[in-house]
């Protein structure tokens, strides 16, 4: 930097004098007119337009104090340069926020509108994920974007897959018939959309995005909506109210919040996916006949289904949170099976218990996991199985008893006959 410093301030001295002057101003210049046609500043970008405008500001500060110094001849002046160049990265070193805190108030205070956009997209990302509901997001973009950047109007066209044709969902600055206007899909917008590229654009702009031939509309830029290559939907922006056409900077927002709706509609869709498998899941729980619940390695139930609550005779409130061991009492061998899995039986332990001197339940315990972290218990009522396999092992002994008497009564009648004759 003080090298910089040296040579920028050592320019009036040398043949290019009528242009060094203008040096310092002029380089302020270009760079404030790179930030205006350039996208909202990112968090790096920003910082680097901070250092640089720390830098401007100390060759200027250079600039002034060599020129002072020019009688003290160039040494002093070189040196001068140098010094102020070693403060400013001695500075930037010690208060490294510096140049995010300079970069934040050239958005403000001179990029306001930058900062404003960008302020506008980073609130749009922050929402979007929260937002599982398509219209309610766009339409809360059409009115940031309308508002921010002070475009005539906007509208948001949703693609039906079913009816195969866009059909408008929410809209700002049009007139209220907008909500129910359509493009079929032989239209060029739809045509468009659903053709993928968007080399076409402006092509497509020319040849017109009213719904019907026989109305105009004065659209300035279409961002298209596309979850891969599934269309989605498209947004339609109107010129400013001035009338002027969108800048590259702007049509980049505009881009940029159609793919923010498009990861919403993603994630909106992930969402729905999960909460389908978890209802799935649940409604398959809860048909089990049989009695099951999930406990933590503390012994602390996290899970139980209808069925369990029939065969304790318990409410879900009763049973959730309370140790198992309190609602199923056990023995160490089945504890054993729950422990983590340096402590653990291996194995599935199974097991009858006399529930309550009325019924028996066959309980199977095993951990859901290596490590001890979850285990499920299996509860079945098996007190009429179980009746029917002590009547049934009843009737297999008196069957045998039968047959063991009816042998030897064969054997007695065998014994009179011999005896007879």
């Amino acid at each position: 930097m003080g090298i910089i410093l040296a040579l920028t301030t050592r320019l009036p001295s040398l043949a290019l004098a009528p242009l060094g002057g203008w040096l310092p101003p002029l380089s302020v210049t270009v760079v404030l007119l790179a930030f205006f046609l350039l996208p909202p500043l990112s968090p790096a970008r920003r910082q680097a337009a901070g250092y640089t405008l720390l830098s401007l500001a100390a060759i200027l500060i250079g600039a002034v104090l060599v020129y002072a110094a020019h009688p003290a001849g160039p040494l002093v002046q070189t040196g001068l340069a140098v010094a102020i160049g070693l403060a400013l990265a001695v500075l930037l070193l010690a208060r490294p926020h510096l140049g995010d805190a300079a970069g934040h108030w050239l958005e403000r205070h001179i990029l306001r509108s930058h900062h404003q956009a960008r302020r506008m997209v980073e609130e749009v990302t922050e929402a979007a994920p929260a937002v599982l509901d398509l219209e309610p997001l766009a339409a809360m973009i059409l009115e940031r974007t309308v508002q921010t950047l002070d475009i005539r109007w906007g509208l948001f066209a949703l693609w039906d897959r079913t009816e195969r044709e866009l059909h408008a969902v929410a809209a700002r600055g049009l007139p209220a018939e907008a909500s129910t206007w359509r493009w079929p899909n032989n239209h060029p917008l739809t045509e468009w959309l659903l053709a993928g590229p968007d080399d076409a654009r402006e092509s497509t702009l020319l040849k017109g995005t009213a719904p019907d031939k026989g109305s105009a509309l004065d659209t300035a830029w279409i961002a298209p909506v596309r979850l891969r290559d599934e269309p989605v939907g498209l947004f339609l922006y109107g010129p400013h109210t001035s009338g002027a056409p969108h800048t590259a900077s702007e049509r980049s927002i505009l881009d940029l919040l159609a793919n923010q709706t498009a990861a919403a509609v993603a994630n909106a869709r992930l969402f729905d996916l999960v909460a389908r498998a978890r209802r799935e899941w649940l409604q398959t729980f809860d048909a089990l006949s049989d009695g099951v619940f999930l406990h933590d390695r503390q012994g602390r139930i996290l899970r139980a289904n209808r069925a369990l609550t029939r065969l304790v005779g318990r409410s879900f409130d009763q049973i959730l949170t309370q140790p198992w061991f309190d609602l199923i009492p056990t023995g160490p061998e089945a504890r054993r099976v729950c422990l983590p899995a340096d402590e653990a039986a291996q194995g599935v332990a199974e097991y009858d218990l006399a529930y309550e001197g009325q019924r028996t339940l066959h309980i199977t315990v095993s951990p859901l996991a290596p490590g001890g972290e979850f285990c499920v218990h299996v509860v079945r009522d098996v007190t009429e199985e179980r009746a029917l396999q002590s009547q049934l092992a009843q009737a297999e002994k008196l069957a045998a008893l039968g047959e063991m008497l009816s042998g030897v009564a064969h054997e007695l009648n065998n014994l009179s006959f011999v005896r007879y004759q």
